[in-house]
């Protein structure tokens, strides 16, 4: 809880006075859980629709989707969970469907290129079970951090999900490329933010560093 008041509430103090916030629970959130799996820190701190884990809204002509890839024992989504389920139907459901951009937000990425200290190439649980979920539905943009870079691929590409790493926020950044995958085009070991402009016709996302 202390953290996050630290590294979280008050930095962003002035920005979340006028900014609606929604947050996509990662690895470090849950080292800290309950026994019962539970987040101290989210359930205080945070009010999110749904369960508060897992859960999506729709703003605009936009539905937002946020997943929690750390609520099992392995990274991943587990296509006999729940949320698995929930998600399924989440994105085959009229809300989903309706809206002309889908944007996913989960912690670990599907694919990742960077790492630091040890082998990593992203999480094989997603790949096997979430990201055919994704293309099949016509998600515009999956975003994740967990590594700590910029990466960026649309895979199929050109017409395909739009796969992004946002690492950069300050922790250490990553520094090595283990692999290279065909659903990732771009890799900048940057601090930096990303932010996105929709409108009817196109969505630009920009990546800005200091």
């Amino acid at each position: 809880v202390e953290e996050w008041r630290s590294f979280h509430l008050y930095p962003a103090r002035k920005l979340m006075r006028a900014t609606a916030t929604f947050i996509a629970p990662g690895n470090h959130d849950h080292y800290l859980s309950r026994h019962d799996g539970t987040i101290e820190a989210l359930e205080r701190f945070a009010e999110h629709p749904g369960n508060g884990y897992y859960y999506a809204f729709t703003q605009g002509n936009s539905r937002f989707i946020v997943l929690d890839t750390s609520l099992e024992s392995e990274p991943g989504i587990s296509p006999h969970g729940a949320q698995y389920r929930w998600l399924e139907n989440e994105l085959a459901g009229a809300a989903s469907t309706r809206a002309a951009w889908r944007f996913v937000f989960l912690h670990h990425p599907v694919y990742s290129e960077g790492w630091a200290d040890r082998y990593y190439d992203g999480e094989e649980a997603l790949q096997r079970h979430i990201a055919p979920l994704l293309e099949r539905h016509n998600v515009t943009m999956a975003f994740s951090g967990h590594t700590h870079d910029f990466e960026f691929g649309q895979w199929p590409q050109r017409t395909g999900v739009c796969y992004v790493i946002t690492g950069g926020g300050g922790g250490l950044l990553d520094d090595t490329r283990y692999r290279d995958w065909p659903q990732i085009q771009k890799v900048s070991f940057q601090y930096h933010f990303c932010a996105v402009s929709v409108d009817e016709g196109k969505v630009v996302l920009r990546a800005i560093d200091p």
